[in-house]
């Protein structure tokens, strides 16, 4: 009984020293501010280099509730249709950016690491190519407030960067 009424105190007078306290919601970093740039519909075209094959599609982009993780959403028409997702946030730990990325055929799903310099974002991540050890880049440039570039890059056994295709995409209404 004793053990009880002690508990109790306890309780009550942890209880009294929260009263009245109301914890703070985290905020977002400047750095996931950072990324309000792509949040919204966008509409996209681009061009494989190998073959000159070109694509469209359109992507649309959206706040997690709390503002720390932004999920976009793609949906390609050319050359085949295709659906994606892709997950930015930040880490603060790392001082780097996070990218998710999966699609439909599942022969795609990556984790990369990113910076932001200026305007441009470079994504990265290491991986194979015919069997020989290959880095990954994904460049995203912000040409004006309503348009942006990208490039997908391939780096072969520590080759030159090879730009694999390339586009831009303009942004609708928010």
């Amino acid at each position: 009984m004793h053990n009880r009424l002690v508990s109790c105190a306890v309780l009550a007078y942890v209880s009294v020293l929260g009263y009245g306290q109301t914890a703070q919601a985290p905020k977002p970093s400047p750095e996931l501010q950072r990324l309000d740039y792509f949040a919204g519909k966008m509409s996209c075209e681009g061009v494989t280099k190998s073959d000159n094959a070109k694509s469209a599609g359109t992507m649309q982009c959206a706040w997690f509730k709390g503002g720390f993780v932004l999920e976009c959403r793609s949906h390609v028409t050319v050359p085949t249709e295709g659906t994606g997702v892709n997950v930015f946030g930040y880490s603060t730990a790392e001082k780097a950016y996070t990218l998710y990325s999966y699609g439909n055929t599942g022969s795609w799903p990556s984790v990369r690491k990113g910076q932001r310099q200026g305007t441009t974002w470079t994504f990265d991540r290491e991986g194979t190519y015919s069997g020989k050890p290959a880095k990954y880049q994904l460049v995203m440039t912000e040409d004006s407030p309503v348009k942006s570039g990208y490039q997908w890059r391939r780096s072969v056994e520590g080759g030159p960067w090879t730009v694999t295709s390339e586009g831009s995409c303009t942004k609708e209404n928010r």
